[in-house]
């Protein structure tokens, strides 16, 4: 068993590393990087930071990026992305996340002590016009885009899509495999396709 703690430990350094070195080199072209202290990486974040945006992970969280981290099994490493300049994705202190995806091309903010379960997506914008005609001529005026709020202290289930323009409220619980089109309230356990409030948290 000690071994084994050693041999994570020396693994979660590596990754610290690594990642940090990958931050160094991306400081040099994008408007903002912030690292908080007293991370734990387990496996190495991938960071596509476009020029000019804001990357902002706090302190005290955990990222599971390798596929023995978690038990439900990691598809990919944690993907951290810009895809605009001037957006921003900003993550909250002590949270916690596995696997999964967040694209922003305008504005994703995630509160202190949120939680993302494993292969979650959470992603602003479109990626792509909605009619057949701006896919065929590729117009990238057309691609919607609006900013994604998540409270403090949020869980999301595994394997949640979360949408452009969507708020979650502090509390609250999205349940697994649900994607979120539309605001969630404070203290409520939320699930389905589309996501609904399903009853209210009393604490």
């Amino acid at each position: 068993m000690r071994l084994l703690a050693a041999v994570n430990h020396i693994s979660s350094c590596l990754s610290k590393l690594a990642f940090y070195c990958h931050v160094t080199l991306l400081r040099q072209r994008t408007r903002s990087i912030t690292i908080g202290d007293q991370t734990q990486y387990f496996g190495l974040p991938i960071l596509m930071l476009t020029r000019h945006s804001n990357f902002r992970l706090g302190a005290g969280c955990t990222l599971r990026s390798s596929l023995k981290s978690n038990a439900l099994g990691v598809k990919h490493p944690i993907v951290f992305c810009t895809l605009r300049e001037e957006a921003e994705l900003i993550i909250g202190d002590r949270v916690g996340i596995s696997g999964g995806t967040f694209c922003a091309a305008t504005s994703i903010t995630i509160g202190n002590s949120t939680l993302v379960g494993a292969n979650v997506a959470i992603v602003d914008t479109d990626f792509h016009p909605i009619s057949a005609a701006g896919r065929r001529s590729n117009r990238v005026d057309e691609i919607q885009s609006s900013p994604i709020a998540i409270g403090e202290n949020v869980f999301i289930g595994m394997g949640s899509i979360i949408l452009k323009g969507v708020t979650i409220g502090n509390n609250s619980v999205i349940g697994a495999g649900s994607v979120v089109t539309k605001d969630i309230p404070c203290d409520v356990v939320a699930a389905g396709n589309p996501c609904v409030v399903v009853r209210e948290l009393i604490n």
